[in-house]
């Protein structure tokens, strides 16, 4: 549980092990000595866990859009001595988690965006990585830097998305005996990929809110499906697909709301026969389903660059 102020973030890291006051610790950021813009753009600023000096959990609270500043702030921080880890946030329903180390002479942080409202099994981990049980600056920064590990991340979900590949072509071959292609095990494989690709790809745009403004579309709207009776893959997925993303539309007006025209192939039907896919397999309450398995994980959008990395699936996996 995420609680949504100063003093439920130190609860948080007080259950991680770490030493914490009774409460967060005000401190003033004239005497921390930030760059003008960075100072200008900090509401308040709080101390969470400290030790010693040397390791300090430092929560900023910042003005609208000041998120990308962490990088900057990190850099004043880290002037000082020590190590940080930061949280950041503008109105506590979105954090910000933020390891930054300073690599070459160049600060560089690796960050978690958490939705505090539905985090997710990613960012639970993320978190639970960051508890310490040696109480010493130089085990707590090793822990952090550990549970912030890009690659980390990226080898996990390549290893669990080759159990989730098996079970789809398992449900495509088995739900639809009458496909002959579903026989050869390379179209069986392309039909897989080329699915498996769609669906991800709509957890990268659902999160710019594409998907008619919702940022839970895809789980929402299986959910009305089940409630109703109806099959998710015939009655929205395939609509999304093939009769949304892929034509043209006044004002990109659907019957769901706004939906964008993409061009470019992803979308084009690839298949002239009745495909059934039971709502099981894309259940999102299960860690085997199509949707259980990618809302496991966070889905960036934003671009990487060496110095600023999010620990989250990237668009570039599409193509892998």
């Amino acid at each position: 549980h995420l609680a949504q102020s100063p003093q439920g973030l130190l609860n948080l890291f007080g259950r991680l092990g770490y030493t914490v006051e009774p409460e967060a610790v005000p401190l003033h950021k004239e005497e921390i000595g930030f760059a003008p813009a960075d100072s200008a753009a900090i509401k308040r600023l709080f101390l969470l866990a400290d030790e010693g000096g040397q390791a300090q959990v430092i929560l900023f609270e910042l003005e609208e859009a000041a998120l990308t500043r962490i990088r900057s702030l990190a850099g004043n921080l880290l002037a000082r001595g020590g190590n940080y880890l930061i949280a950041a946030t503008q109105d506590y329903r979105r954090v910000v988690f933020a390891n930054p180390r300073r690599e070459a002479g160049t600060v560089k942080i690796r960050k978690l965006v958490v939705d505090v409202s539905h985090p997710t099994r990613h960012d639970l981990d993320v978190l639970e990585g960051l508890a310490v049980t040696a109480k010493n600056p130089e085990a707590i920064f090793a822990a952090q830097c550990a549970a912030f590990d890009v690659e980390k991340v990226t080898d996990r979900f390549y290893r669990e998305y080759a159990g989730l590949f098996r079970r789809v072509e398992t449900a495509l071959r088995e739900n639809n005996k009458g496909a002959r292609a579903f026989y050869e095990p390379q179209e069986l494989h392309a039909f897989t990929q080329r699915l498996l690709g769609r669906v991800m790809f709509l957890f990268f745009i659902q999160k710019k809110g594409w998907l008619a403004g919702d940022v839970r579309f895809l789980v929402n709207q299986f959910r009305l499906a089940a409630g109703e009776e109806r099959n998710y893959y015939a009655t929205v997925l395939e609509p999304l697909f093939f009769e949304t993303l892929n034509k043209r539309r006044p004002n990109n007006e659907c019957k769901w709301g706004k939906i964008p025209y993409l061009n470019g192939g992803l979308f084009e039907k690839d298949y002239d026969f009745l495909l059934y896919l039971p709502n099981e397999l894309f259940d999102p309450n299960s860690d085997g389903g199509v949707l259980g398995f990618f809302h496991n994980y966070n889905f960036t959008v934003a671009e990487d660059t060496p110095a600023e990395q999010e620990v989250a699936v990237d668009p570039e996996m599409l193509g892998k």
